[in-house]
């Protein structure tokens, strides 16, 4: 049996589907995650049936949906967070005079501040990577809030690159400088709207084609470093200024390693897509 419904009613079935989610998600910073997700699951099941409908399901589906990974970027800053050292974030009180006029000095220095350097870093790369800036802003989306820019050794934490969305600041090792498209994505993601731009529903197709497509015997570690949304959206995003001109730059991987990369390969076929989608959200 077929049931129509007119758009009043089903907005109003898609706010109580909602209110139900809000309500269980209350809990979420005091239960694990299993047992929230079972609570969003029974909220779900326990919604009155105004209508027998598939569009029904389809609706509360998308709803615990969104609110899943809403969660799963939360889990991600928490942990980038908790697993970030001060070094990376916070000022430096000794640098010599060289390296700390370098950073102000840079082309760098119209689109972030603070911009820092550790002593040791090779201050005629550093002044090459400027130039390679230069050459790459123009295909990159205007950046509404400035994040603070430190080239520092990220060997601690096990990654080439750091973004602490609290802190709005991009750690870059220097050894590794084509990791600053990848976190500057991050940034972009967490400050150009008021909310997760991977969070858009544009971009839930990409999210749920990357997800079904990975190699997950491939993930070591924490797999939200691989699945959150903001970690699929830096990647696409790195592909689409890849394709916009920026191959060949400093400041990213080469289209030839991308297409070598496990964890860019359920991309592959997706290219419009990903291209339309961050072409919109950038507009």
């Amino acid at each position: 049996m077929c049931i129509s419904a007119s758009p009043s009613a089903w907005i109003g079935w898609i706010a109580a589907a909602s209110k139900a989610v809000d309500a269980s998600a209350k809990a979420l910073g005091r239960l694990g995650v299993r047992t929230a997700d079972r609570m969003l699951e029974r909220a779900a099941g326990a919604l009155p049936l105004m209508a027998a409908g598939r569009m029904w399901r389809i609706a509360v589906s998308g709803l615990l949906d969104v609110e899943a990974d809403l969660m799963a970027n939360r889990r991600w800053a928490r942990r980038r967070a908790a697993g970030s050292s001060a070094t990376v974030f916070e000022d430096k009180r000794e640098c010599d005079a060289a390296h700390r006029a370098a950073g102000p000095a840079s082309p760098f220095a119209a689109d972030f501040d603070p911009i820092e350097l550790d002593d040791d870093v090779d201050l005629d790369r550093f002044a090459r990577l400027g130039d390679d800036w230069l050459r790459l802003r123009p295909l990159l989306p205007a950046m509404r809030t400035r994040a603070a820019l430190r080239f520092r050794y990220t060997g601690r934490h096990r990654a080439e690159g750091v973004y602490h969305p609290a802190h709005r600041n991009i750690a870059v090792d220097p050894r590794h400088p084509s990791v600053l498209v990848h976190e500057l994505m991050h940034h972009l993601d967490h400050t150009t709207a008021g909310h997760d731009l991977s969070l858009e529903p544009p971009f839930r197709p990409i999210l749920d084609a990357y997800r079904e497509g990975l190699d997950r015997t491939r993930i070591t570690g924490d797999p939200e470093r691989w699945l959150a949304p903001t970690e699929v959206f830096a990647r696409a995003g790195e592909l689409w200024v890849s394709r916009r001109g920026g191959d060949g730059s400093a400041l990213l991987d080469t289209a030839a390693e991308y297409a070598t990369r496990w964890d860019y390969a359920p991309f592959k076929g997706m290219e419009t897509d990903i291209d339309r989608v961050f072409d919109a959200l950038f507009a």
